[in-house]
C-alpha cells in the first residue's frame, strides 16, 4: 500500500500524521474533495455533495464518503455484473481478508438492499471536521483508496465479459418491468434515474414509450429532465423526440430553461405548450413548488447548471446583481463567497449553503443546504423520511428530502427584481437554517 502512495503522494509520507495540510476554502469536506481529485486524476466530484468517484470501466466504481464521524472508501458493483461473478473472482485473487493495511481487512459483501450489488467498505475515523486536514487521514484515506483500485482494476477485464446478456425474451420482460414502473405515480426519482441509466432497455422497440412516460412523470430528477430533453433538444435523441417534448412541456417540474428552449421549437404544438407553461408554471413565494420539486423521499441534486449566462465581472468576479445579494448577504451577518461556477456559498453555522445564480435573470433562485445529515453506508434510518416531510410540511417555504444517503434542505424564492429579493432574502435564508434545524431535532425525537 505504501509503495502506491509513494508514486502518487511522496511529500506526505515524510510528515508527522498530526502535521496540518492547509485551508484552502475554510470548509474542510471540500477541501478534502479537492486534495483526494488532486492525487487521484479523474474524479467525480458532484458540486455540494461530500463525496467523489471514480468508475472502474463500465461495471464497478470506487467511492470516498466525508460523513459525521468517519472518511468512507467503498468499492460497489453494478447488478449488471452477477455478485457470484465478482465474489468468485475476489476469492480467487486472493483478496478476502487481504489486510491492505492495519486493521484495514477486505470484507466483500452484498448489498442489503440489492443482494446483486457487491460493496468493499473501509471506515477512517474522524473526530471532528477540521481533522480532515490532518496529514495522517489523508495519508490514510488516499491510500486505502489507491490500494483497493490497485488491487480491483483487473476485474475489468477478467469480470465485464460476464455481464448479464438477456435473452429476447428476457428484454421483452425487463422492457415491460421498466414501463410499468415509468407509468406507476408511486416511482420514486431514485428509480426513475436508475432507468434513465438502465442500457438494456434504449435500442429497443419499445424504446420511445419508456422515454415518454419518463419525462412526463412527476417525479423525475431536475438533471435527468435536463440531461435528457438536452440531448432530445440538441438533436441527439431517436425515440420519439417529439413526444418527449410534448411530455416534458406538460410535466410541472420542467426546468425552466428548458421551457424556453422548447417554446421556441420548430413543432408548433411543443412551442405552443412550452409557452404557455412558461408563464403558469412558475412558483409563487407563498408555495412548495417550483421548477425542480419533487416528491419528498425521492432523488434530487439540484446542483447541474445548464446555461449560466456570462457575468460582467466586477469585485467579486459576479455580476451587478450577484454582487448586490452577495452584499445583502454580507448585511445579515454572513460571510459568503462566489465560487468557479458563479453561485454564492456561505455558512449556516457548521452547514455549507449555496444560493444558486443560473435562473436571476428569470427572476428565480434557489438557496440549498446539501448536507443536513450523511447516513454511514446510505443505511437511512426509518425516521429521517417521516422527518423530512414533517419539517417540509411544517415551515412550507423551504422543502426538505433524501438523496443519495445525505438529507438536503433547499429553498426556492421568486421575484420581480432583484430590490425585492433583497427585501425578502434573509427571511428565506432563516426558513431554511429553521428547517435544517427542525429536522435535526424531528430526526431524533
Amino acid at each position: 500500500m505504501w509503495d502506491a502512495l509513494k508514486r502518487i503522494a511522496k511529500g506526505l509520507l515524510d510528515r508527522p500524521d498530526d502535521d496540518h495540510e492547509p485551508a484552502a476554502s475554510g470548509d474542510p469536506v471540500e477541501d478534502f474533495r479537492q486534495f483526494m481529485a488532486s492525487h487521484l486524476g479523474k474524479v467525480s466530484l458532484p458540486k455540494g455533495r461530500p463525496y467523489g468517484s471514480i468508475r472502474l470501466g463500465q461495471w464497478f466504481e470506487l467511492t470516498f464518503h466525508v460523513r459525521r464521524n468517519d472518511v468512507g472508501i467503498f468499492f460497489a458493483s453494478r447488478p449488471e455484473v452477477t455478485a457470484e461473478a465478482v465474489l468468485g473472482w475476489i476469492e480467487v485473487q486472493g483478496l478476502a481478508e487481504r489486510e491492505l493495511a492495519p486493521g484495514y481487512l477486505v470484507r466483500p459483501q452484498r448489498g442489503a438492499r440489492n443482494p446483486d450489488v457487491v460493496r468493499i467498505e473501509f471506515s477512517v475515523p474522524m473526530a471532528e471536521p477540521a481533522a480532515l486536514y490532518t496529514v495522517g487521514l489523508r495519508k490514510t484515506a488516499l491510500a486505502l483508496f489507491n490500494a483497493l483500485a490497485e488491487a480491483l482494476e483487473p476485474i475489468v477485464d477478467d469480470v465485464s465479459a460476464e455481464a448479464r446478456a438477456p435473452s429476447p425474451q428476457g428484454i421483452d420482460k425487463v422492457m415491460a418491468t421498466r414501463i410499468g414502473q415509468a407509468k406507476d405515480p408511486a416511482s420514486t426519482a431514485d428509480l426513475l434515474h436508475e432507468i434513465c441509466y438502465d442500457e438494456r432497455v434504449w435500442g429497443n422497440a419499445r424504446s420511445a414509450e419508456l422515454a415518454v412516460a419518463l419525462f412526463a412523470h412527476p417525479a423525475i430528477a431536475a438533471d435527468d429532465m435536463r440531461n435528457g430533453i438536452g440531448a432530445v433538444l440538441d438533436g441527439g435523441w431517436q425515440w420519439d423526440a417529439i413526444g418527449c417534448l410534448k411530455a416534458a412541456a406538460t410535466n410541472p417540474n420542467c426546468p425552466h430553461e428548458l421551457l424556453a428552449r422548447m417554446a421556441a421549437h420548430d413543432d408548433p404544438t411543443v412551442a405552443a405548450l412550452a409557452a404557455n407553461r412558461g408563464v403558469d408554471c412558475r412558483p409563487t413565494p407563498s408555495t412548495r413548488v417550483d421548477s425542480d420539486e419533487r416528491t419528498i423521499g425521492n432523488d434530487s441534486d439540484g446542483d447541474a447548471v445548464t446555461a449560466v449566462a456570462e457575468p460582467t465581472p466586477d469585485a467579486h468576479g459576479a455580476s451587478d446583481d450577484l454582487a448586490r445579494i452577495h452584499r445583502c448577504l454580507e448585511g445579515i451577518g454572513l460571510d459568503p463567497d462566489v465560487d468557479d461556477d458563479g453561485d454564492i456559498v456561505f455558512h449556516l453555522g457548521e452547514d455549507v449553503c449555496f444560493l444558486f445564480a443560473a435562473n436571476l435573470a428569470e427572476g428565480y433562485c434557489r438557496l440549498l443546504a446539501p448536507r443536513v445529515q450523511a447516513f454511514a453506508g446510505h443505511d437511512v434510518p426509518k425516521r429521517a423520511a417521516p422527518a423530512a416531510l414533517q419539517v417540509t410540511g411544517g415551515t412550507k417555504v423551504a422543502k426538505v428530502y433524501l438523496h443519495s444517503g445525505d438529507v438536503v434542505a433547499e429553498c426556492g424564492v421568486l421575484f420581480t427584481s432583484v430590490d425585492e429579493l433583497e427585501a425578502v432574502l434573509e427571511r428565506y435564508v432563516s426558513a431554511l437554517g429553521q428547517a435544517v434545524d427542525a429536522f435535526r431535532e424531528a430526526a431524533v425525537a
